[in-house]
C-alpha cells in the first residue's frame, strides 16, 4: 500500500494522473502513458484521451467523457454510428432464438442505435430494449401463455445481461456520439421600473 502511494505522489509530481483503469494519463499531452482501456474506440490511436482534447473532454476512468463544469455533452456534428451488429454476446458469438421464438435482432439493432444517441439514457436504451422483445414475445404468442412465458425469460435474460453489463459498450458509444461543449447561457436584462 505504502509503495502505491508512493508512486501516485511521484506521478502526479510528473504531471501524470493514475486513473481507476490502471493507466497513467498525462493530461497536458492528452494522451495516456499505455494503451487506452477501451483500445480503439474513439480514434486509431490508443493513447489518445478525451479525443486528444483533455480540456475539453475529461476522462478521468479511461472509459468514458465527463464534461467538466460549464461544458455539456453535445453531438458531435455529422456523426453517423457504426452499422448495428445484431444481438452479440461476450466472445463474438450471436444470439440464436430457439426454434418457433421470434428474432430478437430487430429489438438489438435498435438497442444499438439507441446506445449510439448521445445523451440518450442508458436505462431508457435498456428498458425499451426489453418492452421491445417483450411486444415480440407477446405478438408471437398470443394464445399460448407457456411459450410466452418462455419467450419473456429469454428476453430477460438478455435485458439483464445489457443492464448488469453493457456499461463499456455504452461508454464507447457515447465516447463517439459526443463531445464536451461550452454550456450557453442566456443573458438575462432586468429593465429598471
Amino acid at each position: 500500500m505504502r509503495m502505491n502511494i508512493v508512486l501516485l505522489v511521484f506521478s502526479i509530481c510528473l504531471g501524470f494522473f493514475f486513473t481507476p483503469a490502471a493507466a497513467h494519463l498525462q493530461p497536458a499531452l492528452g494522451r495516456f502513458v499505455q494503451r487506452d482501456p477501451l483500445e480503439y474506440v474513439d480514434s486509431g490511436n490508443t493513447y489518445v484521451v478525451g479525443r486528444s482534447n483533455s480540456i475539453r473532454n475529461l476522462d478521468p476512468t479511461g472509459l468514458a467523457i465527463a464534461c467538466p463544469v460549464g461544458w455539456v455533452s453535445t453531438p458531435v456534428p455529422g456523426y453517423h454510428p457504426p452499422p448495428p451488429n445484431g444481438c452479440t454476446v461476450p466472445g463474438g458469438g450471436v444470439y440464436t432464438p430457439p426454434p418457433g421464438f421470434p428474432n430478437f435482432t430487430p429489438a438489438c439493432n435498435e438497442h444499438d442505435n439507441c446506445y449510439s444517441t448521445c445523451n440518450a439514457p442508458k436505462g431508457a436504451c435498456d428498458d425499451h430494449f426489453r418492452d421491445s422483445m417483450y411486444a415480440m414475445c407477446d405478438a408471437a404468442f398470443p394464445n399460448d401463455p407457456v411459450n410466452r412465458t418462455d419467450c419473456r425469460r429469454a428476453a430477460l435474460l438478455m435485458y439483464t445481461g445489457v443492464s448488469l453489463g453493457g456499461g463499456g459498450n455504452y461508454d464507447a458509444a457515447q465516447r463517439l456520439a459526443c463531445y464536451c461543449a461550452p454550456a450557453r447561457r442566456r443573458l438575462q436584462i432586468t429593465l429598471p421600473d
